[in-house]
């Protein structure tokens, strides 16, 4: 396990995705709580960033929660080799990664710190969990009246 801190820190994490060949970036995050509240300096760095993640061919599929803040991120960016789906009335301070045998967790919400785990067995189990509730939410519409559907449900139907 390795941690980071900083916003150094965070770019660290980010940059081991790309360091991972052939894989989907499988993420769950709430737009409101991640790397888009620290500030401009993070926000250019994270175009860039996805720009080369695209060009790597490396896939994100990502389930967030449903806020104005990720609409703003997805019309800013849409041609970057991402899927979403949206969840609503939850609360995420922090940003999950399984990519490859790894997990990342980032937190910007006090301060900012984050872990990676190497551990494939885990990264299979979460990969495994985000894939299940990803079957259960509906495609994501940019339409202002679009509701995301509440995870309570979701859990519901996994433990019937």
């Amino acid at each position: 396990m390795r941690f980071f801190q900083g916003v150094d820190g965070v770019k660290e994490i980010y940059e081991d995705t790309l360091r991972t060949p052939d894989i989907t970036i499988h993420a769950l995050a709430d737009p409101c709580c991640s790397c888009t509240t620290m500030g401009d300096d993070i926000d250019d760095w994270m175009v860039h960033y996805v720009r080369r993640r695209t060009a790597q061919n490396i896939f994100y599929k990502g389930i967030w929660v449903k806020s104005n803040t990720g609409d703003k991120v997805i019309r800013k960016r849409k041609s970057s080799k991402r899927e979403l789906k949206m969840i609503g009335e939850l609360d995420l301070p922090v940003v999950i990664f399984v990519y490859g045998p790894r997990t990342a967790i980032v937190s910007a919400h006090h301060e900012t710190v984050g872990l990676i785990i190497e551990n494939k067995p885990i990264a299979d189990t979460l990969r495994n969990i985000h894939q299940a509730v990803w079957d259960m939410l509906p495609d994501y519409d940019l339409a202002p009246d679009a509701e995301a559907p509440n995870l309570s449900n979701a859990i519901e139907v996994l433990t019937e």
